[in-house]
């Protein structure tokens, strides 16, 4: 019964709604069942998890029927269908009750049917168009707009003739062009952007016409506009201009979206900021950041409850390269039990670990990394990595860390080559890594630290594509000229 699609249902009601629900039951125009009463009764006592080990079908059939009788499975199914059906009716009729518009736009609908009422008709859809006009833009506000000016302007007892005003056949025009654009550039967006991991340029029909419309100087709303420039930031290779349009559309008027429209403006452009973050460029990384704290202050970047393990990632490694060091460890604290439990354990645990590696506390690392077993690629890969950069931290404290820090790229190059299942463009990215890591190295041994040999460094590295973990090479190459301490170090490994 836990597992239920009526439970599952009955789980998303908040108090409010579970109150509202109670007296929807009561009320003999939607429900006569006592027995469905009853079963109401039974199920609050649960409330709010509806998730308890005590909650089975028997004992609530004889919190229903009496313990007198006997217990039937068809009979309880029955009362669990009535149930299920009077919750999701319950759902409708709140939502009617509750979203501004919506109440009125059906009753312009039904009286749009009904003759002999024109009067009350048209005081109705005039009422309704004002009380949707109050709804957060979305193409089913627009769409709403554009059908109660259709009916307004067509009813068959208005009296027309070719004198009559076309207010509402203008009006409805409007909206059409308002709700063609939007939905087109909204749709566009998504497949726009699915051309750069997919490598396939989509063929949308009358695209360029509606950008044209856009660019000669189409009045849209600013959420239209928006969502224009978040297809041209797809369409166009490197447009900063158009990012910033967006931006500039979406901070204010975030309070105006629906919760749907809200989640596909924030993620489309958040996957086109962290593609642009992925260059190295730290403009874009800060970007990155802000934009991932304003996702989860919205709460948009779960689904189903559950915070996605990249998602996850790439929000505490942006803060640590940031070197928001404190947002980091409260955001894993905070988030961990949003992820799956399958990868709790090992995403929480790298965290860290690449956490403490950025405030430079790497023997901490350091010893994480080697208690740790990860058991999945994407973690052994960069476990080896992160265990390398702390090892070589240690080489820098004393020289006689050279033979471990040699030791662990042999086994990073072993994993690579035997047992790592990487595209090989991705794996060249990581050999190229510990080539330029062990180029790094020998250059301090034979004291090459001076500008010639920097110099020499960069333009290696600028051969070496791809590669992995550039900016940190970068910052090595900067600092070769640091000294070696020649005091022994205690340091266990």
């Amino acid at each position: 019964m836990v597992k239920s699609s009526l439970i599952e249902l009955l789980k998303t009601f908040s108090d409010e709604e579970w109150k509202s629900f109670s007296l929807f039951l009561q009320s003999p125009y939607f429900n006569r069942s006592k027995s469905v009463q009853q079963f109401f009764t039974y199920l609050s006592g649960f409330r709010p998890e509806l998730d308890s080990p005590k909650m089975d079908k028997e004992k609530a059939f004889a919190a229903v029927y009496g313990k007198q009788v006997a217990y039937a499975e068809s009979k309880f199914s029955d009362l669990m269908y009535k149930m299920k059906g009077l919750a999701e009716a319950f759902l409708a009729h709140n939502e009617l009750k509750s979203r501004p518009g919506l109440q009125e736009q059906q009753l312009a609908y039904l009286l749009s049917r009904r003759t002999g009422v024109y009067a009350h008709f048209n005081k109705a859809t005039q009422k309704a168009i004002r009380q949707t006009k109050l709804q957060p833009e979305s193409m089913e506000k627009h769409w709403a707009l554009l059908w109660l000016n259709h009916l307004a302007h067509h009813h068959p007892e208005r009296a027309t003739t070719f004198e009559s005003t076309l207010k509402e056949l203008w009006t409805a025009m409007a909206e059409l062009d308002q709700l063609y654009l939007y939905a087109k550039f909204r749709y566009s967006t998504e497949l726009l952007a699915r051309k750069n991991i997919l490598k396939e340029e989509p063929d949308i029909l009358l695209l360029d016409a509606c950008f044209e419309a856009m660019g000669q100087g189409f009045q849209g709303h600013p959420l239209l506009e928006m969502h224009y420039h978040l297809a041209r930031l797809n369409g166009i290779k490197e447009s900063h201009e158009a990012y910033q349009e967006v931006k500039e559309r979406l901070l204010p008027n975030l309070n105006r979206m629906g919760p749907i429209e809200k989640q596909s403006a924030l993620l489309n452009l958040l996957n086109y900021v962290i593609r642009k973050a992925n260059t190295g460029e730290p403009y874009w990384r800060m970007e990155l950041f802000d934009w991932y704290k304003l996702a989860l202050e919205e709460g948009l970047l779960h689904s189903d409850g559950t915070l996605q393990e990249p998602i996850f990632l790439n929000i505490a490694i942006t803060a640590a390269i940031l070197k928001r060091f404190e947002f980091a460890w409260k955001f894993i604290l905070d988030y961990q039990q949003s992820l799956s439990p399958e990868v709790r354990e090992q995403a929480t645990s790298y965290c860290r670990a690449y956490l403490l590696v950025h405030e430079g506390r790497y023997d901490e690392a350091n010893d994480l990394l080697i208690k740790e077993t990860y058991s999945s690629q994407v973690y052994k890969t960069r476990r080896h990595s992160l265990l390398i950069r702390c090892q070589y931290e240690f080489t820098l404290e004393h020289e006689s860390y050279e033979g471990i820090l040699q030791a662990s790229c042999k086994k990073f190059r072993r994993y690579l080559t035997n047992e790592c299942q990487w595209a090989e463009e991705k794996k060249r990215s990581y050999f190229n890594w510990i080539d330029m890591v062990e180029t790094l190295h020998a250059c301090r041994n034979e004291k090459k630290t001076g500008i010639e040999y920097q110099e020499e460094l960069k333009s290696l590295l600028e051969q070496r594509k791809p590669i992995f973990l550039k900016e940190w090479l970068l910052e090595k190459i900067a600092s070769l000229d640091t000294p070696v301490s020649n005091t022994p170090s205690s340091r266990r490994i």
